[in-house]
């Protein structure tokens, strides 16, 4: 018997459908997690490019490459509308024909000189918001330099630089970060907060060299979501959320533990759960990326009552493998290899039956988990530190491990 023939719900990001994510285990449909996203939305595929997906389709996305990962975001707005581009201080632009981040041939803008561009259409910034503001670019065979800086003294926090060697390798700075995608596109952008009223623009700086412009998106918010496509008018992509069916067979509430690998779509910004409950938000065990910069909690709580809480600080936007395992007079949290608490008194789990939902979210369904998730387990049982020290540390690296011990492939 295998650590995995244990578990009584697997998920790794495979098999997925409208409103569905296929557990691995059980077979009959039962740890399937239900899904809902009202609205279409795009994901990188395997090959690196980007894909429209359908209204309540979850995507497993692969940016960066390597194993997708089941992605969970928050609702976010593209506001930028229009696919022209304007240039100032010597700068010019023309139209190429090349293989765009989506794998098809389109016109693009070709930017050339010292000078800069800007995203051509207006933005009405709000003072005090945080917004990132981003453009598809690529290196066209001349050396560049970019830096995004202020519109009119009206914008702040993106001075950082984004440069191109001769051979196209990217280096960034600052407040200005990119993703890279395949035929040498990347998505560069720029955090950026508005401090004065009237606020359109955002520019990036040329200071030399030539670059392709595809597409802009310009989203309130503190850090950079998957690519929303408009053509005249703003889009929407609803929030994902993903909950499982409240079928109490699958979980224990005398003891247990529940394994988490995943990473936190931002350090810090707002409260995300993973909860297994009653439907309540008064009796559960949970794993939690807190609002502090940082921390990540494990937490059981019985009846209103905190059995067990600790507050572990450290980085919530890197895969993490968490464990909280969970019993009489024991709780313990385990991350990356370490157990790095442990209570041995004074700890008392809900009765028998009582957990019957695991939610991405609170177990009242507020507060959802936004993150790139790598593997899900749970187990009706309380492992041994053995168990758990190989669980959550470096033997066990991710899902293809698991697909392996169970027979299946990995997609």
């Amino acid at each position: 018997m295998s650590l995995y023939d244990d578990a009584s719900l697997i998920m790794y990001p495979s098999g997925v459908k409208a409103s569905k994510i296929y557990s691995q285990k059980p077979t009959d449909g039962s740890g399937d997690l239900t899904f809902s996203r009202a609205s279409t939305a795009t994901r990188v595929n395997s090959s690196g490019l980007i894909e429209a997906v359908a209204s309540n389709v979850p995507r497993i996305d692969y940016t960066g490459g390597g194993c997708g990962k089941l992605l969970l975001e928050p609702q976010r707005t593209n506001l930028a509308i229009v696919d022209t581009f304007s240039v100032y201080a010597g700068a010019s632009v023309s139209s190429e024909t090349v293989t765009n981040p989506e794998g098809t041939t389109s016109n693009v803008y070709s930017i050339l000189g010292v000078g800069g561009f800007r995203y051509n259409g207006d933005i009405s910034f709000v003072v005090g918001n945080n917004y990132v503001c981003g453009h598809f670019m690529k290196y066209n065979g001349v050396a560049v330099t970019l830096t995004a800086s202020p519109a009119s003294g009206t914008i702040i926090s993106a001075n950082g630089t984004f440069g191109f060697d001769s051979g196209g390798t990217p280096s960034k700075s600052g407040d200005v970060d990119y993703i890279e995608y395949p035929n040498g596109w990347y998505y560069v952008y720029a955090e950026v907060t508005c401090i004065s009223s009237g606020a359109t623009k955002v520019n990036f700086g040329i200071s030399s060299g030539s670059i392709l412009v595809w597409k802009s998106q310009y989203e309130l918010g503190s850090y950079p979501t998957s690519y929303i496509p408009t053509a005249g008018s703003t889009v929407t992509r609803v929030a994902d959320n993903a909950y499982s069916s409240t079928d109490a067979s699958l979980f224990n509430s005398l003891e247990g533990t529940l394994f988490l690998q995943a990473e936190a779509l931002i350090n810090g910004g707002s409260n995300r759960y993973l909860t297994i409950s009653n439907g309540t938000v008064s009796t559960y065990v949970r794993i939690s990326y807190a609002t502090a910069t940082g921390y990540i909690t494990a937490q059981l709580y019985n009846g209103g009552v905190v059995q067990a809480s600790y507050d572990y600080l450290t980085t919530q936007n890197q895969n993490n493998k968490i464990a909280v395992k969970y019993g009489t007079n024991i709780f313990q949290f385990w991350f990356n290899g370490t157990k790095v608490y442990e209570k041995t008194s004074s700890v008392t789990p809900p009765t028998s039956g009582t957990f019957n939902v695991l939610k991405f979210s609170r177990g009242d369904g507020i507060d959802w988990m936004y993150a790139k998730i790598q593997g899900l387990l749970y187990f009706p049982t309380a492992l041994s530190d053995v168990e758990l020290e190989y669980l959550t540390g470096t033997s066990y690296n991710s899902y293809e491990l698991m697909a392996v011990d169970l027979g299946y492939t990995v997609l």
